[in-house]
């Protein structure tokens, strides 16, 4: 009764690498090289939007697979520190609550440049300070898994 307990703890981990995503599924590339498979469903599917950034996991490991329970971007593959929550709009405001910092970050509404469709959705903002918790966008990508598309919807 007591070993599942000490298990479920010892289980737990924490690793930081490079995502990256192939026919083998979803992996984690550490800085020496060993690789970890991530499943990451539900709060964590953004995970499989983010080939090429640096992140950091928890969840639980047996072997090397990590099922993740919560993670955060390090790095957005080109050094900077990137916002990475759900775009919200309320009237005229656009902001996000950062995954990285839990504060809430408001937007320039004028570097959006076609941001505003993925309202709900998580996201990726890469952008510079303006002043106190205020953004603006220089580059962004949605984290949402895009359905495949029908190459020739008339070949039905």
């Amino acid at each position: 009764m007591l070993l599942p307990l000490l298990l479920g703890c010892s289980l737990h981990a924490v690793q930081t690498g490079l995502v990256q995503s192939g026919d083998t599924g979803l992996r984690l590339v550490g800085d020496t090289g060993r690789r970890a498979a991530l499943v990451a469903r539900d709060d964590a599917a953004p995970l499989h939007q983010l080939e090429g950034c640096t992140v950091e996991v928890r969840g639980l490991q047996l072997g090397r697979r990590l099922w993740v329970d919560d993670w955060k971007v390090l790095d957005a593959g080109d050094g900077s520190m990137p916002f990475v929550g759900v775009l919200r709009r309320d009237g005229m405001q656009w902001s996000l609550r950062d995954r990285n910092s839990g504060s809430i970050v408001f937007l320039d509404p004028d570097s959006l440049a076609g941001l505003e469709a993925h309202v709900g959705e998580p996201v990726l903002l890469i952008g510079y300070i303006l002043g106190a918790h205020r953004v603006n966008v220089v580059r962004w990508k949605s984290l949402v898994d895009s359905p495949p598309t029908d190459p020739d919807p008339d070949a039905r």
